[in-house]
């Protein structure tokens, strides 16, 4: 008889490791009240391991994690994830800002401790091998398959097979880069000639949005305001484009730089997945 749980099973039919843990993640004497039932999900790779796995910590009984659809060739899969509402807390470094609308439950001289939620809906994760690294990406809607998962992380300014009328769009990690449009090139030029080019900047910050991880930093960003798009404001990046899991890119002039649509609401001070 087979020991491992259906998520193990499930993981190891994707190709992928995963350590199914008995504490939460941060682990033993240092948990703060209300972590031993939520869901955690990390990326860790042990010292003498010579690869990536992942770690899931289930939290209460009543707690859901499924894997649903999956992709062997792609080392990916769908993870479903289904938890009340719970409240738990998290310590934040004095240095670390304070989000707007968190409670500060306690507080010392080098450490704030705050309260965070979870979201209390249901939740789906594309998780997988991603050029030399694994990742976990949360999904903006529910799918079951990888690629209805992969899919709807792809902004709509991005067709399917990668390719549009004047040349190839090019992916890196969460980034899709774009050919301009013949209409953006007079205002990138506006802004170059205003000097509003931001330099050696990862391309989130400069555009002043919400995104987990280590950033992708371009060489040169410019950030253009257009209500015509979703989030009101074009970016476009020049030169190389540099990020420590993924391949370096270059571009020779500028070119659109569209963020996939992962929703962002990690809470804050924690480096894994609520």
């Amino acid at each position: 008889m087979d020991p491992r749980t259906p998520l193990e099973r499930r993981f190891r039919e994707a190709r992928l490791d995963l350590e199914l843990l008995t504490e939460p993640i941060g682990g033993g004497a240092g948990v703060r009240r209300g972590q031993n039932s939520i869901v955690q999900i990390d990326i860790v790779k042990p010292p003498r391991a010579s690869s990536e796995r992942f770690q899931i910590f289930q939290g209460a009984r009543e707690n859901r994690v499924e894997a649903l659809g999956l992709d062997p060739r792609r080392r990916q899969l769908v993870l479903f994830v289904d938890e009340p509402r719970r409240a738990f807390e998290v310590r934040l470094s004095r240095n670390v800002k304070v989000p707007p609308g968190v409670r500060v439950l306690r507080s010392s001289k080098t450490e704030r401790v705050v309260e965070q939620w979870t979201t209390g809906s249901k939740r789906h994760f594309l998780c997988g091998m991603d050029e030399a690294h694994l990742f976990v990406a949360e999904l903006p809607f529910g799918v079951s398959s990888v690629n209805g998962a992969r899919d709807a992380l792809r902004a709509p300014e991005v067709p399917p097979n990668l390719h549009v009328r004047d040349g190839r769009v090019v992916r890196q990690g969460e980034w899709f880069f774009l050919p301009c449009a013949r209409r953006d090139t007079e205002a990138i030029e506006i802004a170059v000639r205003a000097r509003r080019v931001q330099h050696e900047i990862g391309i989130a910050q400069a555009a002043k949005l919400d995104r987990a991880g280590r950033p992708h930093v371009a060489d040169e960003v410019v950030v253009i305001h257009d209500e015509s798009v979703n989030n009101g404001r074009k970016i476009f990046v020049r030169g190389e484009v540099r990020h420590p899991d993924h391949r370096t890119v270059r571009f020779p002039g500028f070119v659109r730089a569209v963020p996939n649509r992962e929703p962002f609401a990690r809470p804050a001070g924690v480096s894994w997945i609520d």
